[in-house]
């Protein structure tokens, strides 16, 4: 192992991970024998840093070997890629040797772009351009790229080797180098579709687990003997006591009358009668309330419960209305951002699963949970909106499981009978059918017709200076133009955060963080449990530690300046896309004719049912229109549907 590399790479650990200075860090090498990383102690570390970074050191090189982290971070990885590598891979030397001579054997963990890991491994270790180890990795790569780029389980064959590579690889050799790969079983090509192995894994599996869940008896035993019917009239007169005792404070009755629609009783029915069952709804149909009763009904009887949605946001809001504890999908399950606790070998213990947003939920992330379904008898329901924008990863899991036609699915399609329904709501349903009759009665849906897009900006201002000490978001399809994110966050916070003191600034090649920024987390931290699209303020630039310090839900969190630059976002304005799951009270959005490919009507009825309060849009109406007319969505490639009828075919044939 390369002495230079080893060097360099303890004065990284020492500088990131204890927060000594490069000076320093170096002065304490220079005097180490690289041979023996031992000599650490030999050194009078006391002479150059103080008793508690000594014994900060001891604590973290217990979590984090000096050696396997020093090599990494010696060929300049950072050092939270440096922490995923030792934790998947784990820090002996035949690792470290393996990574030396083939760095592209880390082409499979998805923080590392083939962009850095060639630049790891041309420029730093030497690997020949013309390596058939670096021609695989790009081959890999771009096949995993390309299908999560797009929402794809698979990609077409032809269309794959006529596609542009980030890397120039002669046609020969991208035949020979996916031929390879094909035969060690990293790629799968079933017919003419290719698949990663990993999301072949998940799409077959998934829907072989799907299939015998189908295929189970209907009836089970936790409702026996029950009659549905007289248990619904039990459970309406009952919370019709509640709401006149106090109860339901987040819906209003009318007549202080509780009472299941025709298709919310199907629900409850479909609970009684089948292990496994979806409903889906707009919003206003009453999904939170039948999620509700379903939880009610099955504390009542005992029932042990688990609750989940897709992120923080989501499983928060869950847990409120339900009043019943909710978590994350990952964090039931165990996840800690590089392997998963709960699985085959470690299976949920609940009766009943309920998950919540499931339109989010990607294929992975579906096939993690189905391996982790207990083995005894259970009820598994999935809850969600159809209309919503699919999941940001692979798959097109919700309308694929419906689209399967046989797992019992009740659509909430009439909207509940609550007091004063708000136009957003009756507005999202009109959007949902295609219609431009919109509802304007109640003066929560605004539409200002500007022309201009630098009076749309400015309008926008305006808007938004009277909401701000209010729960508000402005969100845009778009990060490029004057009203896409990019600008209208340098514009809002120049306008409501403007700088006088250099010393509240962190500047980065993206943007320029102050103190007091709304910033948004833009990827998954499960050490600290926040998730991607939560948002939360800037509190405290700390320059001699070189320390972000974020406010989120009643916590506050670090990060350090390298790691800021993948973790977060200034937050004034965020993409629809990032939206999902959340809510806001007021949602500020412009909409104009040149964000054209991005006029599509899930993308707005999306960012219109973010908002609880009220809605502004500025812009023109001609965009407004063609979105709502526009309903043609990207085809997502996956086979999900067919091949849960394909199994269950082979076990009826079975049976």
């Amino acid at each position: 192992m390369d002495s230079q590399i080893i060097f360099k790479g303890i004065i990284e650990y020492l500088h990131w991970y204890i927060d000594i200075p490069r000076i320093t860090a170096t002065d304490i090498v220079s005097y180490m024998d690289l041979e023996d990383l031992n000599s650490l102690w030999e050194v009078e570390l006391d002479a150059y840093i103080p008793d508690h970074k000594i014994q900060t050191l001891r604590n973290k090189l217990k979590t984090h070997p000096l050696k396997p982290s020093a090599f990494l971070l010696g060929i300049t990885f950072t050092p939270n890629i440096t922490d995923i590598i030792v934790k998947s891979y784990g820090g002996s030397e035949e690792l470290m040797k393996e990574i030396e001579e083939n760095p592209y054997v880390l082409i499979d963990i998805e923080e590392i772009s083939f962009k850095k890991l060639n630049k790891v491994a041309t420029e730093v270790l030497r690997i020949p351009i013309d390596s058939p180890l670096r021609y695989k990795a790009l081959v890999h790569y771009q096949l995993s790229s390309q299908s999560f780029k797009n929402g794809h389980l698979y990609t077409y064959l032809e269309k794959f080797i006529n596609s542009n590579f980030e890397v120039a690889i002669s046609r020969n050799n991208l035949k020979t180098y996916l031929k390879e790969l094909i035969i060690e079983g990293k790629i799968i090509l079933e017919g003419k579709k290719l698949y990663t192995a990993h999301h072949y894994k998940a799409e077959k599996f998934s829907a072989q687990i799907i299939a015998k869940l189908i295929n189970v008896s209907n009836r089970h035993l936790f409702f026996e003997g029950i009659d549905v019917d007289e248990y619904i009239a039990g459970y309406e007169k009952l919370q019709t006591e509640n709401i006149n005792g106090g109860e339901w404070k987040n819906l209003k009755w009318k007549e202080k009358q509780f009472e299941l629609s025709a298709e919310q009783k199907n629900g409850v029915r479909n609970f009684f009668d089948n292990n496994f069952s979806i409903i889906t709804g707009l919003p206003g149909t009453g999904k939170t309330t039948l999620t509700k009763a379903l939880v009610d009904i099955s504390v009542s009887r005992n029932l042990r419960v688990t609750l989940m949605a897709p992120t923080g946001i989501a499983a928060k809001r869950l847990s409120e209305t339900c009043g019943f504890d909710a978590s994350t999908i990952h964090k039931e399950l165990g996840f800690d951002g590089v392997s998963w606790k709960k699985g085959l070998d470690d299976r949920l213990t609940s009766d009943v699963i309920i998950v919540d947003e499931f339109s989010m939920v990607d294929q992975v992330l579906l096939y993690r949970l189905l391996q982790s379904l207990p083995e005894k008898e259970f009820v598994l329901v999935f809850v969600g909106d159809p209309a919503q924008l699919p999941s940001v990863g692979p798959g097109n899991v919700l309308k694929e499981l419906i689209q399967s036609a046989r797992i019992p699915h009740v659509a909430l399609n009439k909207i509940f009978r609550q007091e004063d329904t708000s136009d957003i709501v009756l507005n999202s349903h009109q959007i949902n059918k295609g219609s431009t009759q919109l509802f304007n009665t109640k003066r929560d849906f605004i539409f200002m017709e500007i022309e201009e897009e630098e009076d749309v900006l400015k309008k926008l201002v305006t808007v938004v200076e009277a909401l701000q000490e209010k729960n508000y978001q402005i969100l845009s399809p778009t990060y490029k133009g004057i009203l896409g994110v990019s600008n209208l966050n340098r514009t809002l916070q120049e306008t409501f955060n403007p700088n006088f003191d250099s010393s509240r600034e962190f500047k980065t090649e993206i943007c320029t963080f102050r103190e007091d920024d709304k910033v948004m987390i833009i990827k998954n931290d499960y050490q600290n449990e926040v998730y991607n699209g939560e948002r939360g303020t800037l509190v405290n630039i700390n320059k001699r530690n070189r320390k972000l310090e974020i406010y989120i839900e009643g916590k506050t969190i670090e990060y350090s300046f390298r790691d800021s630059y993948a973790m977060l976002a200034l937050d004034y304005a965020r993409t629809i896309h990032k939206s999902q799951s959340q809510e806001y009270d007021y949602v500020v959005m412009p909409y104009v004719n040149y964000f054209s490919v991005q006029l599509q009507r899930n993308l707005l009825y999306t960012a219109i049912t973010r908002a609880k309060k009220k809605v502004f849009i500025l812009g023109h109406q001609k965009a407004l229109f063609k979105s709502i007319l526009n309903n043609n969505v990207s085809k997502r490639n996956t086979i999900l549907s067919s091949r849960i009828l394909t199994h269950l075919k082979e076990l009826k044939e079975d049976s």
